[in-house]
């Protein structure tokens, strides 16, 4: 049977252990993301995922299952259409900064909401209460 998945610009972890969401942030920002990251040719988007996982955290993805798909005008131009995957992931071991992240942190929905981490738009208002929906996260 074909996959009929489709094929995402980027792709993101959502990882959570304990009631946190992982996010991550490099040298050069104050905003906080998932790990994640683009999409090469002829790769997969769960290839993509595991490859990112591993390069950005140093550890394994033992289990990658989709979340939910978001399309979004890329910072380039108004006619860039980005299409982003987000799937829930579970880790073998600790995350580690490696590669161009500088800095990996467990946080609360309530550090989100009060800006004690600032996270992107996407994790704030679209990850997080879908997280909060799905009873993943507790807010």
């Amino acid at each position: 049977m074909e996959n009929k998945e489709p094929q995402f610009y980027r792709v993101g972890a959502v990882i959570v252990r304990e009631g946190r969401l992982l996010l991550v942030t490099n040298s050069q920002s104050k905003v906080w993301w998932t790990p994640g990251g683009r999409v090469e040719e002829n790769e997969g988007n769960v290839e993509a995922l595991r490859r990112e996982v591993r390069e950005e955290l140093g550890v394994e993805a033992s289990s990658v299952n989709f979340l939910l798909s978001l399309q979004s005008y890329h910072s380039a131009g108004p006619d860039i259409l980005r299409s982003f995957g987000y799937y829930l992931v579970e880790l073998v071991g600790n995350p580690v900064p490696t590669s161009e992240i500088a800095h990996v942190r467990w946080v609360t929905v309530e550090e989100i909401r009060t800006d004690v981490v600032t996270a992107t738009d996407t994790v704030a208002n679209v990850l997080v209460p879908r997280l909060i929906e799905d009873g993943i996260l507790h807010g």
